[in-house]
């Protein structure tokens, strides 16, 4: 028997034990044969796991199309100034309440195709929606001047002048669109509007006589609000000093005493229409300097008369006409008239009182107010 490696003599447990290592050698080579491709293909099936990209995401849920606001477009892509479907437009997005896109849509269309309908109406109604009091503001007093008797159109600014502060402008168009009310449910907002703009131009007791107004000649139900507020004032007596004096049967035409304080008892007379659809008395720029009214510089606020808009300085001063009395009257001093044109008495004067105007001659009796608590 040949000996096994370095062995120089037999040696048959050695060579068996030889065998046994060459054998076990011989097994590895066959298994790293056999696994070391799969190994290598797993590692590198592995590796690519990690570092293939993600999934995309899924593709964004889009919103379903509105079939209403795409029927309408699409006519409007032939006719952009079909005036029905411009409307039609308008109005459905406004009963969606989708605020920006009618906002969007009616400047839009304006812009493209001038006023269509009530267009600057849903625009202005839109903006409220919004608190987009700048755009109101300024859309509403183009409506004013378009229709200067449309109640609506007067609270509407006037809710856009109380949110910059401007209070004195805001009450002047609250007692506009009073004046021009028709009834308690027409001047309801203007009337539930007085209280913020009312305290802030210190004018508390011009609140306290919208809200008398509101509930006496209007008829309409006082909020708690304006029921709390005038009780205050009444136990308080802060309006009882502005409340009217004495009886009067006014005309057409009225000659009144113009005073710039508060006796009332000197002063300059003059001749005032009478219309009391007019929210604020305007006095003239030649009558208050004739009465000695140092007007103050002040904003300037607007009323109307007869489907006119008349501009001017804002006034506190006291009127006789006859025996009636009434101090603390709001005023417009203005160069929107004649020289020789006293003025226009309004309803900032008239509410001092109580007051009916006769059906038969348009004649209007005033008497001392009620003072009780509405």
């Amino acid at each position: 028997m040949r000996g096994c490696g370095a062995h120089g003599i037999a040696q048959p447990g050695l060579c068996i034990n030889c065998a046994s290592l060459v054998a076990a050698r011989r097994a590895r080579v066959r298994k790293v044969l056999v696994l070391g491709p799969l190994v290598l293909l797993t590692g590198g099936g592995a590796a690519f796991l990690l570092t293939r990209p993600a999934p995309p995401p899924p593709p964004p849920v889009v919103e379903p199309a509105d079939p209403v606001e795409g029927f309408q477009r699409a006519r409007l892509a032939t006719d952009p100034c079909d005036a029905e479907t411009s409307m039609a437009l308008v109005d459905h997005l406004v009963e969606e309440q989708r605020w920006p896109a009618a906002t969007a849509f009616a400047k839009a269309s304006i812009t493209r195709c001038g006023v269509i309908g009530r267009m600057k109406w849903r625009l202005a109604y839109a903006d409220q929606q919004l608190h987009d009091y700048t755009d109101t503001e300024r859309v509403t007093g183009e409506l004013i001047a378009e229709e200067p008797g449309d109640s609506d159109f007067w609270w509407w600014r006037g809710e856009a002048l109380a949110y910059h502060g401007k209070a004195d402008e805001a009450l002047a168009d609250y007692r506009q669109s009073l004046a021009l009310a028709s009834g308690a449910q027409a001047g309801q907002f203007a009337a539930n509007r007085f209280a913020l703009p009312a305290q802030a131009a210190r004018a508390t007791c011009e609140a306290d006589r919208a809200w008398r107004y509101y509930a006496t000649v209007l008829r309409g139900e006082p909020s708690q609000e304006m029921r709390d507020e005038v009780a205050a004032n009444a136990r308080a007596r802060t309006c009882a000093a502005e409340r009217g004096t004495g009886r009067e049967t006014l005309a057409a035409h009225v000659t009144v005493t113009l005073a710039a304080g508060a006796a009332g008892d000197a002063g300059a007379p003059g001749t005032l229409d009478v219309d009391e659809r007019l929210g604020t008395t305007l006095i003239s720029r030649l009558f208050a300097a004739k009465a000695g009214l140092l007007v103050p510089d002040g904003p300037l606020c607007q009323a109307t008369s007869r489907g006119k808009v008349y501009a001017g300085t804002p006034a506190r001063v006291t009127l006789r006409i006859g025996t009636a009395l009434a101090r603390g009257v709001d005023v417009l001093v203005t160069d929107d008239m004649p020289g020789d044109a006293g003025g226009i008495l309004g309803l900032s004067f008239l509410w001092h009182f109580g007051f009916a105007a006769s059906g038969a001659t348009g004649a209007i009796t005033l008497a001392p107010p009620d003072s009780k608590p509405i």
